[in-house]
């Protein structure tokens, strides 16, 4: 924040200035040696707090502080004066000061009104900022709770940049990463769009507000790509794109059709930047193609061709970066293929397309995907385990521990239940998952148990149990080793946050 300190006493400016020093680290400090230095000061950059002296020649302090409050209400100021009048305090009041101190001033006393007067400033704000984001949130989704007034707040022409975190429903949220809205904020501004507004709309979602008097829309457009490639450098998956709210139009509007636009062409595990005014969607003919390869596979039985050829289109999708709606209508397809063919024992159905749309917005990445994928087909391997070649296999191990990580899975025992040396299927499962079965199933375990622990409802002792461990205290030694603290702590990390 920055700090303007007002005392025609040059002497008496330097002393007040060197008490607080202390604070010089987290503000700017300001002297002004008058009330017209001052002024002329606040009209370049207006103070978060004036400390000044009452008694000063031309224009006292309180004289001061009326002329600032009409550039700006939102300061709070600090009388210092060695009269202890109480007009002189009374008139302060009405004017809003916020405390006053008389001359000798100690440096503890100083420090400490000017710390409680910042802290109190900043509280205000807060509160202040987070009614205005709840005004702003309620007209941007249209509720029907919105005041008269709220229509103010986004009144004549605005851009909107959406900036989605990972996915719509992925673990990790905006919260869970270093980049505040003041940062963002302060990007927008470099690119000329200030001043800008920038609201939560859930944990994944957050819209950058930008009024658009006098600012061409090339100006958003440049802007947004400049925010996404700023969030990109922090190694995150971000999409993003820009609308327009015209000036008699309704903030709900423009940003329900930029989510839509965004649902459709939002590419899988990749960055998307989408336009204003393109879909932004990638076809998918070569990945079409392995169907019809995994049609004749299905209809000559060969199942575990069939699987392989699954996994051949999803490599493709993911060489295409193509949009999360292209997978799911691959794997739609897909899977009724099998549905068709394989013929699944009863009560073995395979998803259908309304599931594959949730599961495309929780996941993360093609590893996950094709986990998941593996272990609705693993029915299907196990029918015909004489045609699974060993690969194939290290993938129905895979699944199986995501579907059993709480079970005693043995290496050797399925290893021996499927045929193939221990030692060749060992190398085998590092070479193609990039750890030993020991490290994989550790790290899957202790994975689900940070799931379990960052809930809050369960205690560590009861988690370890759920994720495979009986003896807890053996649990706390492996989650220490492999998160770098105990579970309690993490869990309290999480409660802390939260």
């Amino acid at each position: 924040m920055k700090l303007l300190v007002v005392e025609d006493e040059r002497l008496a400016l330097d002393d007040l200035l060197a008490m607080l020093r202390p604070l010089a680290v987290a503000h700017t400090i300001v002297g002004c040696s008058s009330a017209a230095e001052a002024l002329r000061e606040a009209e370049r950059a207006m103070p978060d707090l004036v400390i000044t002296d009452i008694r000063m020649p031309g224009m006292d302090g309180l004289e001061l502080v009326r002329h600032l409050k009409g550039l700006s209400p939102d300061f709070v100021a600090v009388i210092l004066s060695g009269h202890s009048e109480f007009e002189y305090a009374r008139e302060g009041m009405r004017l809003g000061i916020t405390d006053y101190l008389l001359k000798p001033v100690r440096t503890e006393a100083l420090l400490q009104t000017v710390t409680d007067a910042l802290r109190a400033l900043s509280e205000e704000r807060a509160r202040e900022n987070q009614l205005r984001e709840a005004r702003m949130v309620r007209l941007l989704l249209g509720g029907q709770r919105a005041a008269k007034d709220d229509a103010e707040l986004l009144a004549g022409r605005w851009g909107l940049i959406i900036s989605l975190c990972e996915n719509w429903e992925s673990p990790v949220v905006w919260r869970d990463t270093t980049i505040d809205r003041e940062r963002m904020a302060r990007w927008l501004g470099e690119a000329g769009l200030s001043p800008c507004h920038i609201v939560g709309i859930d944990g994944h979602i957050r819209v950058s507000l930008v009024p658009l008097q006098g600012v061409p829309h090339v100006l958003l457009e440049r802007g947004a790509m400049g925010l996404h490639r700023a969030l990109l450098s922090f190694g995150l998956v971000i999409h993003t794109t820009c609308a327009v709210k015209e000036a008699d139009e309704s903030p709900a509007m423009p940003l329900a059709e930029g989510l839509r636009r965004l649902g459709q062409a939002i590419r899988f595990a990749v960055p998307t930047f989408l336009p204003a005014d393109l879909s932004g969607d990638v076809p998918v003919s070569v990945a079409s193609e392995q169907l019809r390869l995994m049609e004749r596979a299905l209809a000559d039985g060969k199942i575990a061709t069939a699987v392989a050829q699954v996994h051949t289109a999803l490599a493709l999708l993911r060489q295409q970066q193509a949009s999360q709606m292209a997978i799911v209508e691959i794997l739609t397809t897909a899977f009724q293929l099998f549905q068709r063919y394989a013929r699944p024992g009863h009560g073995e159905t395979l998803p259908e397309r309304a599931a594959l749309v949730t599961l495309l917005r929780r996941l993360r990445s093609y590893d996950e995907l094709a986990t998941w994928v593996d272990l609705q087909l693993q029915p299907l391997l196990e029918g015909q385990r004489g045609t699974t070649t060993p690969r194939l296999l290290v993938r129905s191990l895979v699944a199986r521990v995501h579907a059993g990580y709480a079970e005693d899975i043995s290496l050797q025992s399925f290893a021996a239940e499927h045929g193939v040396s221990l030692a060749y299927f060992s190398r085998l499962f590092k070479d193609e998952v990039g750890m030993t079965f020991s490290e994989y199933l550790t790290h899957i375990r202790i994975e689900k148990a940070k799931e379990l622990l960052a809930r809050g409802d369960l205690r560590p002792g009861e988690i370890s149990a759920l994720v495979g461990y009986e003896d807890p205290k053996y649990f706390s030694q492996i989650f220490r080793r492999a998160a770098g603290m105990s579970p309690l702590d993490y869990q309290r990390s999480h409660q802390r946050e939260a």
